[in-house]
């Protein structure tokens, strides 16, 4: 965080304006979604002005900067903890997937910003 200029620099914890990448390709080292919802909460404690990521464009303006890492740690959480869910009951790909109401989350997201 560069206080002076109110820039918060959010390395690999923001992975652009997509869906992030919660599974690793071909072996490499887990990215546990605990850990990076965590991370995020970190991130979202700093009073940044702007969001310079490594993927994606910036993000400039402290509501839009503060909303974009809620979005980006909320998807994340939403993800885990309705996995971990339909793990509980007995749920296997693709019904678990399509069970977990993520289309749900993002219509509603939507629908919210669009009444503001």
């Amino acid at each position: 965080m560069d206080a002076e200029l109110g820039v918060l620099q959010t390395a690999e914890c923001v992975q652009g304006e997509c869906y992030p990448n919660l599974y690793t390709l071909r072996g490499d080292v887990p990215r546990p979604a605990a850990r990076w919802v965590h991370s995020l909460d970190v991130l979202r404690s700093f009073p940044a002005d702007a969001l310079a990521k490594s993927h994606g464009r910036s993000i400039v303006g402290t509501e839009a900067a503060r909303d974009h890492l809620r979005d980006c740690r909320d998807v994340i959480a939403w993800t885990h903890d309705q996995t971990v869910r339909y793990i509980g009951r007995g749920c296997h790909h693709p019904e678990g997937a399509s069970a977990c109401g993520l289309e749900q989350l993002r219509r509603a997201r939507v629908a919210s910003r669009l009444a503001q």
